[in-house]
C-alpha cells in the first residue's frame, strides 16, 4: 500500500539501538536510515549503576536491615519498570540555567551536581527482594536522577547523539522531501513515552538546525512535529503488527508450508 499517510520519519527506540527510518509513500528510502548505539540499553544500564550507588534502600517492615538480607536484583524489567515509571525528561534550558565554574563543569556534570535539582523531589520505588513480605525494599530515586537520566542520549557535539542522526537523515533526503517528513515524525519504543521526551527532541533538533554548520537545513527549524495517537508508544509497533495481521485481503501462511518451503513461501506483504 501507498499514499500520503504513509510519508514520515520514524524514530525506533530499540533497546540495543536507535534507529530513524524515513519512509515516503510506504516506500522506505534506506539511503537515508541512520542508527546509534547509544540506545536505551544505555540508559538501563546507567540507571543501574546509580540505583546501586545512589539510591539508598529502606526496609520498612524491619528496625534494620539484616546483614544476611539479599540485595534485590536489579533485573531489566525492574530497571525499566522504574525509569517509566518515576523518571521524565528535562528541558535543556533548565540544564542550562545552573551557572558552573568552568573548570568544575565536567565534574558537576558527571555528579549531577546542580542546585536546580533540589527543585525536584526524590520518590521512592517498591521492589520486592524476597518472598516474605517484610523483604520488600523501597528505593529512594533521588530527584537528579528522575530528571537526568536520558541526558546522554542529547549530548553536545556526539555524532551519535539522536538529535544528530535525526539531522543526518534529513540531511540525506532530497530535497523536496525534508520539510514533509521532518512535520511527521513518529517514534515507538517505550523509551519515548517520558514525560517531556518529545519537546526534549523539539529543542535540541531545533537547536542543531540553528548552527552554521546546518545553514543548508535551516528552512527545517521550528517545522518539527510528531504524528500522534492514542496509545502508548512502547506498543505502537504491536499495534501496527495486529491491525495488518487482521487484514483479510492479504495472504498468510499456514505453519505446515512454512515448515516444506522456509522462507520462500513467505509473500511480499508491501506488493498486495
Amino acid at each position: 500500500p501507498t499514499g500520503p499517510n504513509l510519508d514520515g520519519l520514524v524514530i525506533d527506540m530499540g533497546f540495543g539501538e536507535i534507529r530513524v527510518v524515513p519512509v515516503y509513500q510506504g516506500i522506505v528510502l534506506s539511503s537515508a536510515i541512520q542508527t546509534t548505539s547509544h540506545s536505551w540499553q544505555n540508559v538501563v544500564a546507567l540507571m543501574r549503576e546509580r540505583m546501586q550507588s545512589s539510591c539508598p534502600l529502606s526496609y520498612p517492615a524491619l528496625p534494620q536491615r539484616p546483614p544476611l538480607l539479599p540485595s534485590p536484583a536489579l533485573r531489566r524489567w525492574v530497571i525499566e519498570d522504574v525509569i517509566t515509571k518515576v523518571c521524565f525528561v528535562t528541558a535543556r534550558r533548565f540544564n542550562e540555567t545552573v551557572s558552573v565554574d568552568p573548570s568544575q563543569q565536567q565534574k558537576a556534570s558527571s555528579e549531577w551536581a546542580y542546585d536546580e535539582d533540589r527543585r525536584i523531589r526524590s520518590t521512592a520505588y517498591l521492589i520486592s527482594t524476597g518472598k516474605e513480605s517484610q523483604q520488600a525494599g523501597l528505593f529512594e530515586i533521588k530527584g537528579r536522577i528522575r530528571a537526568h537520566i536520558v541526558d546522554h542520549l542529547f549530548a553536545d557535539g556526539d555524532e551519535l547523539s539522536l538529535q544528530n542522526i535525526i539531522v543526518n537523515s534529513l540531511r540525506k533526503l532530497p530535497v523536496d522531501l525534508r520539510l514533509p517528513l521532518a512535520r511527521k515524525i513518529t517514534f515507538i519504543g517505550g523509551g519515548s513515552g517520558l514525560a517531556g521526551f518529545l519537546n526534549r527532541v523539539f529543542e535540541e533538533v531545533n537547536i542543531l538546525l540553528s548552527l552554521p554548520a546546518n545553514k543548508d537545513l535551516k528552512a527545517l527549524r521550528g517545522q518539527i512535529d510528531f504524528v500522534e495517537y492514542g496509545f502508548s508508544q512502547n506498543i505502537v509497533s504491536w499495534t501496527g503488527a495486529s491491525l495488518v495481521a487482521d487484514l483479510d485481503f492479504l495472504p498468510f501462511v499456514t505453519r505446515e508450508t512454512y515448515e516444506t518451503h522456509g522462507f520462500s513461501s513467505v509473500p511480499d506483504w508491501t506488493q498486495s
